[in-house]
Order: C-alpha cells, then structure tokens, then sequence
C-alpha cells in the first residue's frame, strides 16, 4: 500500500531527496550516513577533529591532552573516562563531559563534536518522520536536578524507531520531563504514517498517523495473570493458546515466499486475512463469553477488558502487509538503556539526560545499520571538522 506521510506544510518526498543531492556517504544506504553528509552546510570550520583536546590552565600551563574511549558491549555504552597527567605529577580523572562542561573541564572543541552529534540527530530526526512506519514508545529515567521537580520524581525517555523492513533503519531516543500527549505530538508533528504503539492514549492523540496496536502487549497480560494463578491453566492459559496461532501464522508468512509477481507486502496481507482473520474472531467471541464472569480488579480481568478495548488496534496489523503485529523491535531497543540505565542509575541534569538520548540515538542507529558504533564515531569525529568550507 502506498502512502503518502509528508507532514503538511513540508516539502514532498522528493523535494527532501533532492536537498540531500550533495550527499557522498561513506556507508552507502544508511540513512545515518546521509544525515552526516548533509549536515556539510552546517559544520564550522574550527571543530577540532575525532579527538577533543581536554586541557586546563593551571599556573600558566597546560595540564595535558588525552583521548576517551567509547565502546559497546553487553547492551550498555561504556565511557572510559580519560587519564592526564597533571603540573605536580599525580593523574586526574576527568569527569563525564556532562558535568565537566559545567565547570568548564572541556574546551571549545569537545563542545562542537557535541554539537556535531546534535545536528546528526536533527537530520536523523527528519529522515524518520518522512518513513511510513514508525514505533513509539517510552521508559522512565531519573534526572537529579531539574527545575520544579524533585530530585526522586520521575522523567522520561520517548523512543522512535524506523519499520523492520526499513532500508533507512533510524533509532532516536528524545529525553523529556513527563508523560504528556504534547511530547510525541511535538517530536512526531502532523505524521500521517502508520505508528505503532501500545494502549498508551497519548500516542493516539496524533490525529494523522494510522494507530496500531501492539499484539505482544495483550499477551503479556495474559501471562502476568497466569502466573498470578496458584494452579498452572485456566481461562489466561486458554487465551495463550490463540496468540500462539498468531504468531505461529507471523513466523509461517515469514518462511514462504510469494508467488510470482507478488509482493512481500501483498503476500502477507493476504496470508493473514486467510488464516489470522480466523483466529481473532474466535478469539473475540471467547473474550466478550468470559468477560462477565471474571473479576474486573484482577489480572485476569485488566487483560480481557485491555483486549476488547484496544481490539479495533490490536487487529488493524491484517489491513496491510507492512504493518508489525507487535512492538517488540523498539523495546528491544529500549532494553539496552534500560540495561545501562541499572548500572548509571541517574542523570545528574536536564542537560546531560538530553545528551544520553543522543547518544544512544547514534549508537542504536548504527546497530541498526549493522554499522561499529566506535568505528562510526571515528570516521564521523575526524572526517567532519576537516571540511575546509561547507557544501553548497
């Protein structure tokens, strides 16, 4: 099915396509790449190349010059906080760049290969609100000191992700205060894409967008009331029963090939309203027989009532061949800064909460592009600030 997504008073698709004319991209067909290239028209001359000076003044002299590392293993971004030498000859920790900044511990120069990383983000930003499917979803993050909240409340991190199937894959984490309607509303503007999500009702407040539910979301529910039971089985494990055929059916349509002629998109659809369709309508009729018979104020009850109320969602995958019946690729996603959010447990400022979002974003997005986060920042952090004058 084709589609067109561009926001209202944007550019078409092709008018963006002929701004990034210019592009030269080292990784050809990742879209992070092009958002490098492009954003030529943007660098300053004086950024200092893929390692930041780090230097202090102390008595009239300089305490040294020093590289950090970053790397990804196991999930987590890992910082190896640089070692210098200092006037008395003892060695100085500097500390993260978040917090250095502020007692003015980076110079000029570290603070521009930030703002490279800022503006990557920006085109990254653009390319994935052009795509016609997008994830959304989000996870808390604690944020020490921020203005009119307590240092113990909670914050978030809203996170974006390009379709499966998408030859641009895009990650993008975006650090915000709260829960609001207003933060997807602002980040995604008029999308008219198709977005999955999950029953949040904020994510639905985008008017354009096509709104699917995720799949894997119900069936959780019902595996949190299963094991709420003292005795294995019962109604949650009859329940399982049906979304296993579901995506029993998903891995099926995955395997075979289309016939001849057909698309992969086409294919699936037509798969699924042959054998999905099926399923789901029993499954339903199943819900609505036991609905007035379970306990409302149970596990059991919240997944039967979440089910039936986001059914129209939950169902709507069986319309089109390119649309997930679940969420999971963004939450595998979110997994990783969970994992490293256990370790870090907190940012210190707004500043520093906003900085991890784009780090992550460009991390992630290189994962997703099968790209070497380290080897991209690299290339990115020394190929940039040597442009003696930007594209035109």
């Amino acid at each position: 099915m084709t589609r067109d997504i561009t926001p209202a008073g944007w550019p078409a698709t092709g008018a963006v396509d002929e701004a990034f004319a210019e592009v030269r991209a080292s990784f050809d067909r990742f879209c992070l790449a092009a958002g490098i290239e492009a954003l030529g028209t943007m660098m300053e001359a004086d950024v200092v190349a893929g390692r930041a000076t780090i230097a202090r003044r102390r008595g009239g002299r300089t305490l040294g010059r020093t590289r950090g590392r970053i790397g990804f293993h196991g999930g987590k971004i890992e910082v190896e906080r640089p070692r210098v030498r200092g006037v008395d000859g003892g060695e100085v920790t500097i500390p993260s760049w978040e917090t250095a900044a502020q007692e003015d511990w980076l110079g000029r120069g570290a603070m521009n290969l930030m703002l490279i990383n800022v503006r990557i983000y920006d085109v990254l930003k653009l390319r994935l609100r052009c795509q016609a499917l997008i994830h959304g979803d989000e996870t808390t993050v604690q944020v020490l000191k921020e203005k009119d909240k307590e240092a113990s409340s909670t914050s978030y991190m809203w996170a974006y992700c390009s379709g499966e199937d998408s030859e641009q894959p895009i990650v993008l984490f975006d650090y915000q205060p709260g829960r609001g309607q207003e933060h997807p509303q602002t980040f995604l503007g008029d999308y008219r894409g198709i977005l999955m999500s999950d029953g949040y009702s904020a994510w639905r407040t985008l008017k354009g967008a096509t709104h699917i539910g995720c799949v894997a979301h119900a069936r959780r529910r019902f595996v949190d009331a299963l094991k709420a039971r003292k005795k294995p089985g019962g109604l949650p494990a009859q329940a399982l029963k049906f979304f296993d055929q579901l995506y029993r059916i998903e891995r099926q349509v995955r395997e075979e090939k289309p016939d001849d002629g057909e698309t992969r998109a086409n294919y699936r659809r037509r798969f699924r309203q042959q054998h999905s369709i099926p399923v789901l309508n029993t499954l339903k009729a199943w819900l609505e027989a036991i609905a007035a018979k379970v306990v409302p104020d149970t596990k059991l009850g919240d997944a039967v009532s979440y089910t039936l109320n986001q059914w129209e969602y939950l169902t709507r995958y069986n319309e089109d061949g390119e649309m997930p019946i679940h969420n999971n690729l963004l939450e595998r996603d979110i997994r990783i800064f969970a994992c490293g959010r256990k370790n870090w447990l907190f940012s210190d400022t707004v500043d520093g909460a906003s900085a991890s979002a784009v780090v992550y974003s460009l991390v992630l997005t290189c994962r997703a592009c099968s790209v070497e986060p380290f080897a991209w920042l690299r290339h990115v952090l020394t190929e940039l600030p040597q442009r003696a004058r930007p594209l035109r």
